[in-house]
């Protein structure tokens, strides 16, 4: 035991050293390197298909003008699609602080009208803002974003609000977007991140919003973006990040019910288990609120439109709006005839237009095309070998389609389904009724037809462009379980509108009617010079608005991470301590080196796979430091005692034997 006094002193004098370094957190910036190499070693992350993002991308900036920022205006035709086509979120990543001017144009006012009065002129002039807030309450699903100004250190204190941010403030706090901390709770709470000033959205969109939530960020020291504040403290009250937001109403729980300790987690309790089997979700957050991101990857990889999010151009999603309005009036009559009227559609019409918000000329067309391609379907369902040459009563091609979706239909909801369904498989099969125009014509794929009909002049072939579109959205429909909803199986179809498609390269896929449907749409700027691009552990300048589409898919998808507690990575290092104070010693320094390199080799390894596979953080810079530069101590106090020894045998036999035999 005494000879080991030495070794025991090394090994714990540094272990304890590293301990104390841990609980301070004097060496994250080495570890956060550590970590940024386990995300890119375990690679791209499957994300949820319901988390995407809409971008205003280059191509944007390009089509509509520079961002500087964009008149409200600009922004209608998406709250619309949000509205119309079934999105569970739609959240705008930037801020309306300043109410918007107002400029008349001159040609909607009569001049020539002498009773042209001061009402009439203020009447004639628009109201962006009115009109922002008017379509996010009739679309019922539009989160905007409100700012928060940081403070630099927790005793800064607040600054005076002026009354119009009191009043926005007020309606906050009485639409219950953030709550009051307790006096109990105000000293755990003070090193949570705390901001000395408010900037909430002018009034009207707060009254009008589905929820104003804060889009902040608070970056490690090295700038990189790895973790993300759940909430905000501002004087008493507590506010909670967007992301939490949504994810709060996915499972219908108030952030009343949220239990936050700082320094420990912030959970709440479902009201009934999630796909995870969970009911009760726990996330770990430190003491200044903050959760750590689980980054799914690349902002967009080429290989798969699901990594990193499904991302949607701005130009694609205003088009869609435009493009697929009658589509938009034909699914909400079709779900009320067959959800309220039991597929009554001639009953539904007066309903109808008082409940779809849309011309009346629109409601008639759908209701004219529910009755004439109902019969057509009706028939199809009670004769399924039956032919158009059969039903007489409409052309072939009316009555092929239709059969040919429920064709497509039937092979989703098949119950003996072992995979995905294909247009390639049924058109494989023949049971796609189809003309391939091209005499004799073998079919192998899709991709295929199409280059042969290119060969043979026939560009764009509106019969095929229909089927691929008619399959994906049944496919959609199947996806939200909403097929049977949806019949009579038929959507227009207009051969001269552009395609549209969101992806790059061999991953584009079309988009079309249901596409959006239950999506939580996060709305900002990716264009390259614009400037909300930030490092991240897999680039560096990833747009900020996947930030909170990656915080809510580790909430909702369970990919959170759990970091050992400091007090485990304490003990792990009072282990290895131990280790080198009598395991080491006791083996010869071949050996010794040996189980060292092992050790080291082995921890990495544990590390790397707990973080791929289980999501744990397990501390690397501690425990591997501690081996390392204790191994290194202990080698070089053996090496000084050898050379003291060394000189203890020339001194003593110097005289007595040969300097030769001594060496």
């Amino acid at each position: 035991m005494q000879k080991n006094i030495p070794y025991i002193i090394i090994a714990f004098g540094f272990a304890a050293l590293t301990a104390f370094l841990s609980f301070f957190d004097l060496y994250d910036n080495f570890e956060h390197n550590l970590l940024d190499m386990r995300f890119k070693s375990r690679g791209l992350m499957d994300t949820r298909s319901d988390i995407v993002t809409v971008d205003i991308d280059g191509a944007a900036l390009q089509k509509v003008g520079k961002w500087s920022p964009w008149s409200r205006e600009k922004h209608l035709p998406l709250i619309r699609a949000a509205g119309e086509h079934g999105m569970d979120a739609f959240l705008f990543d930037f801020y309306f602080i300043e109410e918007s001017e107002s400029i008349l144009n001159k040609n909607d006012l009569d001049f020539e009208d002498s009773s042209l009065t001061v009402d009439k002129i203020k009447i004639s002039f628009p109201n962006p803002d009115k009109e922002l807030a008017d379509a996010s309450e009739s679309a019922g699903n539009i989160f905007f974003a409100q700012s928060f100004k940081p403070k630099k250190n927790k005793n800064e204190p607040l600054k005076k609000r002026s009354d119009i941010m009191e009043k926005r403030l007020s309606l906050m706090i009485e639409k219950n977007y953030c709550r009051k901390i307790p006096e109990k709770d105000s000293v755990s709470f003070s090193d949570l991140f705390s901001a000395y000033d408010i900037e909430a959205p002018v009034d009207i969109l707060i009254e009008k919003a589905a929820g104003t939530y804060f889009f902040q960020s608070d970056p490690d020291s090295d700038g990189l973006q790895r973790k993300f504040p759940l909430v905000m403290r501002y004087g008493n009250l507590l506010f909670p990040a967007a992301s939490l937001a949504t994810a709060l109403r996915h499972y219908g729980v108030s952030f009343a019910d949220v239990k936050i300790v700082p320094g420990k987690h912030l959970s709440f309790d479902l009201p009934e288990l999630d796909e995870h089997g969970r009911k009760n979700i726990s996330i770990p957050i430190n003491k200044k609120g903050q959760m750590q991101v689980n980054w799914a990857g690349l902002w967009e990889d080429q290989s798969n439109f699901m990594q990193d999010f499904r991302h949607y151009p701005y130009n694609v999603v205003k088009s869609f709006q435009e493009i697929e309005y009658s589509n938009y009036v034909l699914a909400k009559f079709k779900n009320i005839v067959n959800l309220s009227f039991d597929g009554n559609a001639k009953t539904a019409v007066k309903p109808a237009i008082g409940y779809i918000d849309a011309p009346r000329k629109e409601i008639v067309k759908a209701y004219k095309t529910v009755m004439m391609r109902g019969v057509i379907e009706k028939w199809i369902l009670e004769n399924p070998n039956g032919t158009a040459e059969e039903f007489k009563k409409v052309p072939a091609f009316v009555f092929n389609e239709i059969k040919n979706n429920n064709t497509i239909a039937n092979a989703f909801l098949d119950s003996n389904l072992t995979e995905q369904p294909t247009l390639n498989k049924l058109l494989s099969q023949g049971s796609i009724l189809f003309d391939y125009v091209i005499d004799g014509y073998q079919f192998t794929s899709v991709k295929q037809l199409e280059k042969d009909l290119e060969n043979a002049g026939i560009k764009d072939h509106p019969p095929l462009i229909q089927l691929q579109r008619n399959f994906q959205i049944i496919n959609n429909l199947n996806q939200n379980q909403m097929i049977n909803e949806q019949r009579p199986l038929y959507f227009y179809f207009d051969p001269k509108a552009p395609r549209l498609a969101a992806g790059k390269g061999e991953n584009q896929k079309l988009i079309v009617p249901f596409e959006f449907v239950g999506k939580k749409m996060f709305y900002g700027l990716t264009a390259a010079g614009t400037s909300d691009l930030n490092p991240m552990p897999f680039e560096a300048r990833y747009p900020m608005v996947g930030l909170h589409a990656n915080a809510l898919n580790t909430i909702l998808d369970n990919k959170i991470i759990y970091e050992v507690p400091k007090m485990h990575v304490a003990l792990i290092i009072g282990g290895i301590g131990l280790l080198l104070a009598f395991g080491i010693p006791a083996l010869s320094a071949a050996m010794g080196g040996l189980a060292t390199g092992v050790i080291v080799v082995g921890y990495g390894w544990l590390s790397f796979w707990l973080f791929t596979e289980q999501q744990i953080w397990l501390d690397m810079v501690g425990p591997l430091s501690t081996l390392a530069i204790g191994y290194l101590g202990i080698t070089v106090y053996n090496y000084i005692q050898e050379e003291k020894n060394k000189n203890f045998l020339k001194e003593s036999f110097g005289t007595y034997v040969s300097p030769e035999l001594i060496d």
